[in-house]
């Protein structure tokens, strides 16, 4: 038996296998955090660097910007 498929047809299968079940990544909503002047909610998003950066010297500091800066792409 052979099936006979578009290309439109066969891209379109993920989509439809997708509608088929719920989606598994976020069924609740995310965390959330108040900023305290204005009430808006924010998602509360970490970046990992509690243990990391937990001390207070000039090191630490230009490691701290390098992360940062590598994560805004500058």
């Amino acid at each position: 038996m052979t099936i006979r498929m578009t290309r439109r047809q066969f891209a379109m299968l993920p989509a439809a296998a997708m509608l088929g079940s719920p989606a598994l990544a976020q069924a609740a909503a995310p965390l959330s955090r108040a900023i305290p002047s204005t009430g808006e909610l924010l998602p509360a998003v970490g970046l990992g660097t509690a243990h990391v950066f937990d001390v207070d010297d000039d090191a630490t500091r230009r490691k701290a910007v390098a992360v940062l800066q590598a994560l805004a792409g500058s």
